[in-house]
């Protein structure tokens, strides 16, 4: 030392452990699981119930709540992980998620929860089941001329000050247009701002132009997103309504597949 200065040399892995848990408390999940690896003290530090407490929403209290099945949990860490599964709410109507690496929340309306003509008679509709679905049942179109399709979410479920995708979850099995010439399926979606965005796309010919193409995403299993639009939600309050429809009647609708309505934040 020389005049009287000094400088210390502690580092990171000197750090007590609740000093170090308070640090990891202010990244992501994806962060504290990187960072648990550092050393015996910083995974001891990354398991404390105040660091995932602030990694789980704030609501969940309210969240747990709302399950079909009650989900346990002996820690806080744990819970999270399990938030992470899919489970089902609202008497399985609807499914809910929180993405593992940044703790937002993802949902889904099931084809139950939605209001779909004709659905309560099996002339038109029939309801099946699917390995590859959240839900029990599934919506399987047998045959219409008038498909209207109709669903409202509770935005109280979400984050706030974030941004949504809302898609409907469509496969389509055979022959989806019968008896004519078609036309798009219109599609759209009412924001908590009381904004509409609409769109059209033809089901039957995935690429034939149409004005405001409805963006389309392919998932697994053939299963394909058909989005209706983006929110960004400031505030956990309100609702958002969405519908897919066509409802011309010169033509017969059948073969598609409906599991049901997600919203999901953007990355």
């Amino acid at each position: 030392m020389e005049g009287g200065n000094h400088r210390s040399d502690v580092g990171l892995r000197d750090l007590p452990e609740n000093c170090i848990s308070t640090i990891l408390s202010f990244t992501t999940p994806k962060d504290v699981c990187r960072l648990a690896v550092v050393s015996a003290l910083w995974s001891s530090a990354a398991n404390a119930d105040t660091v995932w407490e602030k990694m789980l929403p704030s609501h969940y209290h309210y969240i747990l709540s709302r399950a079909v099945v009650p989900l346990g949990f002996s820690s806080r860490k744990e819970l999270y992980f399990n938030l992470c599964d899919s489970f089902l709410i609202d008497n399985g109507t609807k499914a809910m998620w929180v993405d593992r690496s940044t703790g937002q929340i993802g949902c889904m309306v099931s084809a139950r929860g939605l209001c779909i003509t004709w659905s309560g008679d099996n002339r038109y509709w029939d309801w099946v089941s699917s390995d590859d679905s959240r839900f029990e049942q599934l919506a399987k179109l047998r045959l219409v001329w008038w498909f209207d399709v109709y669903g409202r979410f509770d935005c109280t479920l979400l984050l706030p000050n974030t941004h949504y995708r809302v898609s409907f979850i469509v496969k389509m099995e055979g022959i989806i247009v019968r008896y004519g010439a078609s036309t798009p399926f219109n599609f759209c979606l009412t924001t908590t701002a009381g904004n509409h965005i609409e769109s059209a796309r033809f089901l039957n010919d995935l690429e034939r132009p149409v004005e405001n193409t409805t963006p389309l995403r392919h998932g697994e299993n053939g299963w394909m997103e058909f989005v209706a639009g983006e929110f960004f939600l400031e505030e956990s309050c309100g609702e958002i309504e969405f519908f897919m429809k066509n409802i011309d009647c010169s033509f017969a609708k059948r073969g598609v597949l409906l599991d049901g309505v997600k919203i999901e934040p953007m990355h």
